[in-house]
């Protein structure tokens, strides 16, 4: 099993908080192309500047529409960052 991390800032190019509707939008762009998602804020630092940010976790199926690479673009534009890291890693585990 693979689990994917995306790691997405939450204040703009130009200094706005990213706000409430645009963390949905993300959260249901994701949900829809993965199936689900465990997300949760934390507190992160980008070329010196600390600022609020959020962790996407997914499992990945190998039926996903999209590559990794293309998810984190399509946040990056939503929250409008200038880059979103992204991590994949196996894991041990299933559903029970």
């Amino acid at each position: 099993m693979t689990r994917l991390r995306f790691y997405v800032g939450l204040v703009t190019k130009d200094g706005r908080v990213v706000d409430k509707a645009v963390i949905e939008r993300m959260t249901q762009l994701v949900s829809q192309e993965y199936g689900g998602l465990t997300m949760y804020q934390t507190q992160g630092a980008y070329e010196g500047q600390e600022e609020p940010s959020v962790v996407i976790e997914v499992l990945e199926d190998g039926l996903n529409r999209c590559s990794a690479a293309t998810m984190a673009g399509s946040l990056r534009k939503l929250a409008d960052q200038s880059t979103v890291l992204w991590t994949r890693e196996e894991v041990a585990g299933g559903f029970v």
